[in-house]
């Protein structure tokens, strides 16, 4: 089931007409229709609601329009009928749990459990869950091929295949390998920083703010203390190429 409410890039929570729609029961068409009578001043409505588009069944761009908690309450505030008022309470319920989970997120990095990340196991557990999440949003694969290229890319310069192609240029890995598992074996911190972000993101953060808050270049400097001093599981304790001179770098 579609989430009702969702992060945006900014790190707001939101909602958006093709959900409101779905719960209610309403065609698209009509909820848009709602939202363009709206008699609201131009202030309000800038800050409450943003144009959007989404491709339908037909694969054509179709227009779509996102909105705050205050939107919402707007679009929705003349909606009557069966089981309506349970729904809008749903929707309420979900923006004030999205934003107190949004707001939590400021917790400084000393007070992360940064050591279990170094291992493989649990690297691959965020990976995957976070992967869950992104195929049950409306990108779908395309949104997880996105995430993908652009951590690879913020870490390490290149895109998921550019970083594969690297490794095989060099003749450390065949094609068949993916980027993620690559970086596990050649950069050990910046994998561990990956399933930090990974997992930051399935509980709501963005990309765009953890990258604005520096996360993926500070971070890795804590890893790779921490991986120089031996404080690592025994799987990455061995010859560490992010370290030894045997595996080279791949990143820009």
């Amino acid at each position: 089931m579609r989430e009702l409410v969702f992060p945006t890039e900014s790190g707001n929570a939101a909602t958006d007409t093709l959900r409101v729609a779905a719960a209610f029961e309403k065609q698209h068409e009509d909820v848009l229709s709602i939202y363009d009578e709206l008699k609201l001043l131009p202030s309000i409505r800038s800050c409450n609601f943003g144009e959007g588009f989404y491709t339908d069944a037909q694969n054509e761009r179709k227009r779509s329009v996102l909105m705050t908690c205050t939107g919402f309450k707007s679009l929705v505030n003349g909606f009557s009928g069966r089981n309506y008022a349970h729904i809008k309470r749903m929707f309420l319920a979900e923006f004030e749990r999205l934003e107190a989970q949004l707001r939590g997120y400021e917790q400084p990095l000393q007070g992360l459990p940064l050591l279990g990340l170094t291992n493989r196991s649990t690297q691959v557990d965020a990976e995957t869950q976070l992967a869950q999440h992104l195929l049950a949003q409306p990108a779908g694969a395309h949104g997880l091929a996105a995430y993908h290229n652009n951590i690879m890319r913020c870490l390490t310069g290149k895109t998921a295949a550019e970083y594969v192609q690297a490794g095989v240029f060099a003749g450390i890995c065949p094609p068949s390998t993916s980027g993620r598992e690559l970086l596990r074996q050649l950069e050990p911190a910046k994998a561990a920083t990956a399933a930090w972000m990974d997992d930051q993101m399935r509980r709501g953060r963005t990309l765009t703010q953890l990258t604005k808050a520096g996360v993926h270049k500070y971070l890795p400097l804590a890893f790779e203390a921490m991986l120089r001093a031996g404080i690592a599981p025994a799987e990455l304790q061995t010859e560490s190429h992010s370290t030894h001179g045997d595996w080279p770098r791949l990143n820009a």
